[in-house]
């Protein structure tokens, strides 16, 4: 029978330490981290989750069948999973390009056997499961592994689109633009690494200190693991309120105080960066309103800027009151994809964009998260994202941005290698 229990987190946090280190135990595992971003225009709602082993699974690979989303929420218990950006693939008309990495399926979700989680503001984390004070002593005393200090992970990463193709295609697209076939879109591209032999427990151990972010996830169902850096939300669901909080523009982070407020400064002032985010805002506002009641879909927040580890972002908020009844499936067959990772109009765009991509998105652009037996969720944005596949010894990441007329060719491409440059250099000099 399963309980829960708790325990104060200042006087386990090496209780919390030993829970990660014994990840590799686990066949099936979601880790959801916040790592401690406190901010309250973020609407957290947990500084961690942890959802160990699986007594439970609920998979669809049908991506027009919404209603397995219904089932989900009937289940009445904890879930957590993914739905990746193929969940759209007949849907939206799009090609059967194939994915250099394929998910477990398009959409995944399992019971966790071992649920941990810490809510933000309390002090105490919770244990959730069969025998969870049982569980706690067992982790506390399993003897770990001592892990390499500097692990090396060498690896090329290739793109699969050259430099003279992207920027012909990105041609393309701004005369698509000028004919009036669409607004924005957001054209994306994968690097890949073949023999890929690097352990994706320690690639976790590394960086998930040094480059924190808000909805960060790790992510394993046998040989599959994501490694998700991700500073953006999807969309939330608490108690009939909806919440989504799209990101457009990015700066780096300044060498120093005066260099780093110029950079805040001049993405704050941007007007391509405001244009893009405004286009996404109205689409998102577009979205919402076929879900919630005539009146209550609002711009909470416009263009804010938000300053994490390494980068500024521009996010802007966008909330309403879900309409009564609406079931999940009902939600996400008219919000996702998401528009930050599609453009305007939606469905032109992600059909237009899957004819210019030489590959197919698989997981990324899709969404990792939580569902609460209450019917609340918390799904986020899988960018900044490494995928694995450790049976096939392979490793992905793709980058993208949003293209509108005004942009210049060249200087997306060298957004695309900027947004790339974390996982190169990570691989590469070490």
């Amino acid at each position: 029978m399963q309980s829960s229990i708790r325990f104060n987190y200042i006087e386990n946090k090496e209780f919390i330490h030993l829970v990660l280190s014994n990840l590799p135990n686990y066949s099936t595992f979601c880790v959801l981290h916040s790592n401690e971003i406190n901010s309250p225009l973020l609407h957290d709602e947990y500084d961690f989750i942890f959802g160990l082993g699986s007594q439970k699974q609920f998979q669809s690979n049908n991506p027009i069948n919404w209603d397995f989303f219904n089932t989900l929420e009937q289940q009445n218990c904890f879930l957590m999973g993914f739905i990746s950006y193929a969940y759209n693939k007949d849907f939206w008309k799009i090609s059967e390009k194939k994915s250099t990495i394929a998910p477990p399926a398009n959409s995944f979700w399992f019971a966790p056997q071992y649920l941990i989680y810490k809510r933000k503001e309390e002090k105490e984390f919770v244990i959730y499961g069969e025998n969870p004070s049982e569980f706690y002593h067992s982790i506390l005393q399993s003897q770990i592994a001592p892990l390499e200090s500097s692990p090396e992970f060498k690896h090329e990463f290739l793109p699969l689109l050259s430099k003279e193709k992207y920027i012909h295609t990105i041609e393309k697209i701004r005369e698509d633009i000028k004919n009036g076939e669409y607004y924005e879109i957001n054209y994306c591209q994968e690097f890949i690494s073949n023999k890929f032999n690097s352990d994706p427990f320690l690639i976790w151990e590394k960086i998930r200190n040094s480059n924190k972010a808000p909805f960060s996830a790790f992510f394993r169902h046998h040989s599959f693991f994501s490694i998700s850096l991700s500073p953006e939300r999807f969309l939330k669901r608490k108690a009939n309120i909806l919440l989504s909080q799209p990101i457009k523009g990015t700066a780096m982070r300044g060498g120093t105080e005066l260099e780093d407020e110029k950079n805040k400064s001049n993405l704050q002032n941007s007007e391509k960066e405001r244009a893009e985010n405004i286009m996404i805002v109205d689409l998102v506002r577009n979205d919402l309103s076929r879900v919630c009641e005539v009146g209550t879909v609002s711009v909470e927040e416009l263009c804010g800027i938000y300053s994490f580890k390494n980068v500024h972002q521009m996010i802007s908020t966008i909330s309403g009151k879900q309409l009564e009844k609406t079931k999940l499936g009902e939600i996400l067959k008219n919000t996702f994809p998401m528009g930050s990772m599609t453009g305007a109009p939606k469905r032109m765009v992600v059909e237009r964009a899957s004819e210019y991509e030489v590959s197919a998105r698989g997981l990324y652009s899709g969404s990792i998260g939580y569902l609460e037996s209450n019917g609340n969720f918390d799904l986020n944005v899988v960018i900044r994202t490494l995928i694995i596949d450790t049976e096939k010894k392979i490793a992905s990441f793709h980058v993208g941005g949003a293209i509108t007329y005004d942009s210049d060719p060249f200087a997306e491409y060298e957004e695309c290698m900027l947004k790339g440059k974390f996982w190169l250099d990570l691989f590469k000099n070490n």
